[in-house]
């Protein structure tokens, strides 16, 4: 892979001002934690905020060869080289201490263990002697495997304190460090999906250019997409191009369009299998899916599901059990993929299964 060290960013983009705000708050804390779905602006929305401040950062992108410890620590010390020459503070000194670094530990030499605690030494050595602040952005944090011993090197560099290093972590979902430790000592602040999501307000601005949308209409496209930024965009692209465009059938096409191309192919299909058959429900009851497939354990997908941000959120229950509910448009998008793919035979048989099952539950009318 070529290392490059920016973003991937739209050059259009809208100053999220309260999420800037909540950004300078933190400005001490060593270590921002950014986790939101797919397209909810989490790359834009850090590249943006430290364009607008000035600070000079490197990105890292996790890639596949990001697993090996070593392959990380050397693209590590090439951004470290990366950042500092764009401030343009360093001196003669830290720029040597950087060239010798990079050739100082083989990626493939030394045994595991023994490479990472090199590795270690190394870069504890390199942040001691910096004379200014690094940024560090780790974005697609997802991708890189829990197991492997560039997740190892990374959960250290994490948890590690050091004075000139600034971190930003980008995921789709939770990652397996241990943070809690982290954000009761205030050295990790968490900034989640929730909050990514567009406020009615700032959908007023992301729509600002398009002077034939009315108030309604934004209010429509506001509740229809929940603030989801990558919906934003697309439908944004969608009245930009097609005109007059009806909100409901044109947004719900366009939207997972989009998802459908980008990540459901990618999913497992085992995983497929249980979007598509729960997507019969609306809202996702753990009791009637133990029922309905008896061969899968069912809240361990739902948690993960829920972890990976893939459009479902948890809601409270009214006997305490935890129910699910999938975005609504994602819901229709898995129930139009149901029907392309199994057909309509197979829904109906699918709708009367689970109608039976809550029928013998005495609960008549769901």
């Amino acid at each position: 892979m070529l290392d490059r060290f920016e973003p991937r960013v739209a050059p259009d983009v809208v100053q999220r001002q309260r999420l800037f705000s909540i950004l300078d708050e933190q400005h001490q804390t060593p270590c921002i934690l950014v986790t939101g779905q797919a397209a909810q602006g989490k790359t834009t929305l850090v590249a943006s905020y430290l364009k607008k401040n000035q600070l000079p950062a490197a990105w890292i992108h996790m890639v596949s060869d990001n697993q090996e410890h070593g392959v990380l620590f050397h693209r590590i010390v090439k951004a470290v080289m990366h950042c500092i020459d764009s401030g343009a503070r360093q001196d003669v000194q830290n720029l040597k201490t950087l060239t010798d670094l990079e050739s100082a530990v083989p990626s493939s030499v030394l045994g595991t263990q023994e490479g990472l605690l090199r590795c270690k030494d190394a870069l504890n050595k390199l942040f001691s002697e910096l004379s200014q602040t690094v940024i560090l952005v780790f974005d697609d944090l997802e991708r890189l495997d829990e197991n492997s011993s560039g997740f190892e090197l990374l959960s250290w560099l994490i948890t590690s304190r050091h004075d000139c290093l600034k971190l930003y972590l980008l995921s789709r979902q939770k990652p397996g460090f241990n943070l809690g430790p982290m954000i009761m000592n205030r050295s990790l602040f968490s900034l989640t999906n929730d909050i990514l999501g567009f406020t009615l307000p700032e959908t007023r601005d992301f729509f600002g250019s398009l002077s034939d949308l009315e108030a309604r209409d934004i209010e429509q496209i506001h509740k229809i997409t929940a603030g989801w930024a990558g919906g934003l965009i697309l439908i944004s692209e969608s009245f930009r191009q097609i005109n007059p465009v009806e909100l409901p059938q044109q947004l719900t096409e366009d939207v997972f369009t989009y998802f459908s191309q980008e990540i459901y192919q990618l999913l497992p299909s085992a995983i497929k299998h249980f979007l598509q058959q729960t997507a019969v429900l609306e809202m996702i009851r753990v009791d009637i899916l133990e029922t309905l497939m008896d061969d899968v354990d069912v809240m361990p997908v739902l948690l993960e599901l829920e972890n990976r941000h893939l459009f479902i959120q948890r809601i409270d229950g009214h006997s305490g059990a935890p129910v699910f509910k999938y975005h609504h448009l994602f819901r229709e998008f898995l129930i139009q993929d149901l029907l392309a793919e199994k057909g309509r035979d197979y829904l109906d048989l699918l709708n009367r299964k689970i109608g039976l099952i809550f029928w013998e539950l005495k609960e008549h009318e769901s």
